[in-house]
């Protein structure tokens, strides 16, 4: 069976170590690297506008270098929440998207069925903007789910592509990917369920 999973050379084996973390922690890798991502370039951006701050104001040295480790501590702050800002703004457009997209698709398919011809009219148009706006809400709701499957997904192409016999047997990518799924959501459900505190009233 394990001969049908050679490892042929060091390319494929980069993708079997990509493929297995996504798999595994896609969603956990994904969140910790737009963070500190995000931490890492509001340190450096507000270390660099203390330092300016600091030559502005003809600062001597101590109180340079107090202004530029400010300014790096409220630059990591800052990027922290421009990189939550901005990853649900991303996660809104997409989903505001791809629900006009299925608002379309369910006007047009409405309009087929009854021998019309979709035309883009004011009920239409409210039509796909409320598709939208769900489409949007829901995405931002369920994004650390949509990051899941997505980082599943990706994880179990690298191995198929790391590994052709995955990629010729449709049974072994789902199974994978399944897996992955099922595994990363586990994973996530441990780590975000609150812990509860040890109840002492019980106890005489």
């Amino acid at each position: 069976m394990f001969q049908n999973f050679p490892i042929q050379d060091q390319s494929q084996t980069l993708l079997t170590i990509a493929g297995v973390l996504m798999c595994l922690a896609g969603w956990l890798l994904f969140r910790l690297g737009t963070r500190v991502a995000g931490m890492g370039i509001g340190m450096g951006l507000g270390f660099g506008l203390g330092n300016v701050a600091a030559s502005v104001a003809k600062l001597p040295p101590d109180q340079a270098m107090l202004a530029m480790g400010a300014g790096a501590l409220i630059g990591i702050i800052g990027g922290l929440l421009l990189v939550k800002a901005l990853t649900n703004y991303l996660f809104a457009i997409t989903g505001f998207l791809f629900g006009a997209l299925l608002a379309r698709l369910a006007l047009e398919t409405y309009s087929a069925m009854n021998e019309q011809t979709f035309v883009l009219n004011s009920t239409s148009s409210l039509i796909l903007l409320g598709g939208s706006a769900v489409g949007a809400v829901l995405a931002v709701m369920a994004k650390k789910t949509i990051m899941v499957v997505v980082t599943a997904y990706v994880g179990t192409t690298l191995l198929s592509m790391a590994f052709p016999v995955i990629a010729t047997s449709s049974g072994y990518f789902w199974a994978i990917l399944a897996t992955s799924i099922m595994w990363q959501g586990f994973v996530f459900e441990r780590i975000s369920r609150p812990r509860r505190k040890p109840d002492h009233s019980q106890k005489l």
